[in-house]
């Protein structure tokens, strides 16, 4: 592609424009700094003039086993993933590819404040009520997904970026496969497809025993993920990486009679939802369609943790300094800062664990569902 805005580069490090493409991309945009590297491409920072705005493309090349033909499944199945719209999922805005000359790039939006596992690195552990929040907005960004019948497969804190205000968005569809009733394979979604179809998909510490086993698998393995993904919130890790061995890890999770351990810094509602979560049988599990209704991610769906320190500083505030901040932006700000720091810092934390098998059945239940219902979707039937 030729783009309007061309710039000149002075150094090796400078912005360019992309090279000349066979189709035309939906906007004017020029590549910037290089922002990561994957097995199967390159995710770069861009500019788009017109929008004033800045955006992800992620860069896949005809080198090595991609071949023209993974090339081809890419550029379609970015396509398809440009129709996905949700509020906690990251936007594909399209794509623009040439074949011939072997490169397809893929268009997406650009969440700048980096991900749940870099913000644990930064800060440890979370707060339960950030916990919740942010399971809450997972689980809704999977109902989505499920609901198009595609399968994450790579849920974790990795992939789940955090925005400006605090909010998810579900990202990295590399992994991703869409069910299809009946078959035993699935078509794949974006770097998957440069990937092949076979083999197992995901991150071992998240993934579903049927995963492991490479046995029939559908959208209840994204639970067990999800479940995987609260654990790693609340303890700053995911479940068995105290094994430090991928393969030990895996025979735990597939050899295991008993479920995974819950932190004690749940609460019993968020002991419930896990144990819905870690239900090694696939087809008893639970869904994200009945986990959205559960209390542990019911409660204050949508009120992050920086708005609830909001409210906290603002009441906390005599009414004169409220007016203040209310004529400040930048003082509101500090004060949600500070607020948000103090409130929210992670505690020293006791690392004794409770099992689900010692809980209440309302606490286990969470929600009343009858695992044998009509709707009960059989884990052999990719549509799961």
């Amino acid at each position: 592609m030729e783009t309007n805005a061309k710039t000149t580069p002075t150094t090796p490090d400078a912005e360019q424009s992309p090279p000349a493409m066979g189709n035309s991309a939906p906007f004017e945009w020029s590549k910037g700094d290089l922002l990561g590297v994957g097995t199967f491409a390159k995710v770069y920072a861009a500019t788009r003039p017109s929008y004033g705005d800045m955006i992800a493309v992620k860069e896949f090349r005809m080198e090595g086993d991609i071949t023209k033909q993974k090339l081809r499944i890419v550029a379609e199945e970015a396509e398809t993933m440009q129709s996905i719209e949700h509020p906690n999922i990251v936007q594909c805005l399209g794509s623009q590819h040439d074949l011939e000359l072997g490169v397809v790039y893929v268009f997406l939006e650009l969440v700048e404040h980096g991900s749940i596992a870099t913000m644990l690195q930064r800060e440890g552990a979370l707060a339960l009520s950030r916990v919740k929040g942010y399971t809450s907005q997972i689980v809704q960004a999977l109902v989505h997904l499920h609901s198009l019948h595609i399968i994450h497969r790579d849920i974790k804190g990795a992939n789940c970026l955090i925005t400006a205000h605090d909010h998810i968005k579900v990202a990295d569809f590399g992994s991703a496969a869409r069910s299809t009733v009946g078959q035993n394979t699935a078509q794949l979604s974006l770097d998957a497809g440069v990937g092949g179809t076979r083999g197992m998909r995901g991150t071992c510490y998240f993934m579903a025993p049927e995963v492991i086993k490479g046995a029939k698998y559908g959208r209840r393995s994204d639970v067990w993920s999800l479940g995987c993904t609260v654990v790693e919130m609340i303890t700053g890790r995911p479940p068995w990486s105290e094994t430090g061995n991928h393969v030990t890890a895996m025979f735990r999770i597939t050899c295991e009679t008993e479920e995974p351990p819950v932190p004690q810094e749940m609460d019993e509602d968020g002991c419930g939802f896990l144990a819905r979560c870690f239900v090694r049988k696939a087809s008893s599990r639970a869904t994200a369609e009945q986990l959205v209704k559960h209390a542990f991610v019911c409660e204050d769906r949508h009120v992050t943790p920086v708005d609830e320190a909001l409210k906290e500083a603002d009441m906390a505030m005599p009414q004169s300094a409220q007016g203040a901040l209310n004529m400040s932006p930048q003082g509101k700000d500090a004060v949600v800062k500070e607020a948000s720091v103090q409130r929210l810092k992670p505690k020293q934390r006791n690392r004794t664990v409770v099992t689900p098998a010692k809980l209440s059945r309302k606490a286990r239940s969470g929600v009343d569902h009858d695992h044998n219902s009509p709707n009960a979707l059989s884990v052999v039937d990719l549509s799961d």
